[in-house]
């Protein structure tokens, strides 16, 4: 996996710039004090081909606790929420879909429903 580690401030359209198909692992972090503004915070992303995307975490891991899951550029996760605010603020997605939580809870029952029904008989 490629890696890459830049100081902050640096913000995602020079990445896309520089590494315009950038698949790896991305770590930010200060080395002063600077004014966020509309740079990315420090932390750590993982891209593929410029676009968020982990599948076996969180694709997002801000040094301020919040943690986002992506697939393909896109908020999503199956197994809970795909934002987790570092203030513990939790927001839903499903192919970059917003849910709530109780709308989130239906779509999984649906979806164990489904692979239940979908199970073929010996």
């Amino acid at each position: 996996m490629n890696e890459v580690i830049k100081k902050t401030p640096f913000r995602f359209s020079q990445l896309i710039k520089e590494y315009p198909k950038f698949t790896g692992k991305l770590i930010l972090y200060f080395d002063k004090k600077v004014e966020a503004g509309n740079s990315m915070f420090p932390g750590t992303y993982y891209l593929k081909n410029g676009t968020y995307h982990r599948e076996d975490g969180p694709a997002i891991e801000q040094a301020d606790g919040d943690k986002g899951w992506y697939l393909n550029g896109w908020p999503h996760r199956e197994d809970g929420p795909a934002i987790e605010w570092g203030n513990g603020d939790l927001s839903y997605y499903i192919h970059g879909k917003r849910m709530t939580k109780k709308e989130f809870k239906i779509w999984q029952r649906s979806r164990k429903l489904d692979s239940f029904f979908s199970v073929s008989p010996d």
